[in-house]
């Protein structure tokens, strides 16, 4: 059956901002040491929050975001930071991925251990 598609927006929407700053201007541009004042601010109230929630584990977004960062920062070169900002973009274009354009390949766990074993287990 057929039925016409009626967009409803939604706050989870935001995720993908976040995420997108995150990888690419966070993460992938990381040379001093981490602060969480580098987060998009919405997603800083987040991470803020729950770590100040003495009912969660206080580590569950803050130590997993730091640990990645330090990564970038200590272990990755430039070539490969660039490397994890392509296969972001790739893997984020559904377009793309749905057309199997080979000219933007999406990448896979494998591909991440190559660069660095530490990145593929967080």
């Amino acid at each position: 059956m057929l039925f016409n598609y009626k967009y409803v927006s939604h706050s989870i929407e935001n995720f993908q901002v976040y995420l997108d700053h995150l990888v690419k201007e966070v993460w992938c541009k990381a040379t001093d040491d981490f602060s969480i004042d580098l987060l998009y601010p919405e997603l800083k109230e987040i991470v803020e929050a729950i770590y100040n929630d003495d009912s969660i584990t206080k580590d569950h977004l803050y130590g997993p975001i730091k640990s990645i960062y330090e990564i970038f920062q200590m272990q990755l070169t430039l070539d490969q930071r660039q490397q994890v900002s392509a296969w972001y973009d790739h893997n984020n274009n559904i377009e793309a991925l749905c057309a199997c354009d080979a000219t933007k390949p999406p990448a896979t766990y494998s591909d991440i251990r190559a660069i660095n074993v530490d990145l593929e287990s967080l």
